[in-house]
């Protein structure tokens, strides 16, 4: 029996259920097994090779979505033509902006007014 294929209407109530939960417990298989009339071993082998299947669909997905060099060389041309600011560049402007605006209206030092912005 093991070497048997699975029947269509029983491979469809598998799906059914491995849909509903992926890792189903054991008393859930030996009941899905009961229910189909096939070993427990069966259904537990039948749910590994589909977690296994889904897994290499996935990655197979993930792998079509991977750019190509000549898409990378694209981006990175983008990336090199406007980088982005660097940490301290976006320090320094926000620093500026804030002690512009209400340094002024405060006693507080410069120092203390980097602080309170970071």
């Amino acid at each position: 029996m093991p070497g048997r294929r699975i029947p269509n209407e029983h491979v469809a109530f598998l799906m059914s259920s491995y849909r509903t939960d992926l890792r189903p417990k054991m008393q859930q298989r030996r009941a899905i097994a009961g229910a189909l009339g096939m070993n427990t071993e069966q259904v537990v082998n039948w749910f590994k090779k589909q977690h296994l299947r889904e897994t290499r669909k996935a990655a197979g997905q993930l792998a079509n979505c991977m750019s190509t060099s000549a898409q990378y060389a694209e981006l990175r041309q983008k990336f090199e033509a406007n980088p982005r600011p660097k940490c301290k560049e976006i320090i320094r402007k926000r620093s500026n902006t804030f002690s512009k605006s209400c340094c002024t209206d405060f006693p507080f030092s410069t120092l203390t007014v980097r602080i309170l912005t970071l």
